[in-house]
C-alpha cells in the first residue's frame, strides 16, 4: 500500500482468517484492527474505508466481497476504484458471471478506472468444470467491458498452459 489506500477482498472466511494475518505481518502488529468492527452480518455497513488503517504511506482495510450479490447491498457507499486488480481469482466456469457482473460493477463506479486481471488457463473448450480464458473475454465484453491481453507468458511448471494478463475498462463503444 506504498502510498496507496487499499480495499482487500475475498471470500468472507478468507477474510477473517488469512487477510487479518497478512495484514497483521505486514507491520500493523501495534494498531488495533479489527476489520469486523464495521461488518454486520457479514456484510459491509457504514464507510469501508473509514476503517482502514495506515500502511506504508498509504492504508489498507479487508472486507467481504461476493460475487453473487450486488454491490450496493454489500457496501453502503459507492467504492470508488481508480484500480481494480485480481490475480487467478477466477477459473471456474460457474464463477465467471458472477465474476464479471462484479469487475462491470466496479469499474462503472470511476469513468477513468481500470482492471488489471492476471488469468491462469485451466479450461479447454470442452470443459463443463473450468472457464477458458476466450469465454471469460467474451462474458466481460457481454457486459460492455473491454479486454485486452497487455502480457502472455508459459504457465509456471504447465508449460502447455498461458498465463494472460487483462487490461479491463468500461468500453464505451458497448
Amino acid at each position: 500500500a506504498y502510498g496507496a489506500h487499499v480495499l482487500v477482498t475475498d471470500v468472507a472466511p478468507v477474510v477473517a482468517s488469512t487477510m487479518r494475518l497478512n495484514i497483521r505481518h505486514n507491520g500493523l502488529n501495534s494498531v488495533d484492527y479489527d476489520e469486523n468492527s464495521f461488518l454486520e452480518n457479514g456484510v459491509a455497513v457504514g464507510d469501508v474505508w473509514s476503517h482502514a488503517v495506515p500502511l506504508g504511506r498509504g492504508s489498507i482495510v479487508s472486507a467481504p466481497l461476493n460475487w453473487s450479490t450486488p454491490l450496493d447491498e454489500q457496501f453502503s457507499l459507492p467504492l470508488c476504484a481508480d484500480a481494480v486488480i485480481g490475480a487467478d481469482v477466477v477459473w471456474l466456469a460457474e464463477l465467471r458471471e458472477p465474476f464479471c457482473r462484479t469487475m462491470r460493477a466496479l469499474l462503472e463506479q470511476n469513468a477513468e478506472a481500470r482492471g488489471l486481471l492476471a488469468y491462469r488457463e485451466r479450461g479447454s473448450d470442452q470443459s463443463t468444470t473450468f472457464s477458458t480464458g476466450a469465454q471469460l473475454v467474451d462474458s466481460l465484453r457481454s457486459r460492455g467491458c473491454s479486454a485486452a491481453v497487455v502480457h502472455s507468458a508459459v504457465a509456471h511448471k504447465s508449460p502447455h498452459r498461458r498465463v494472460l494478463v487483462y487490461d479491463l475498462a468500461i468500453d464505451e463503444n458497448a
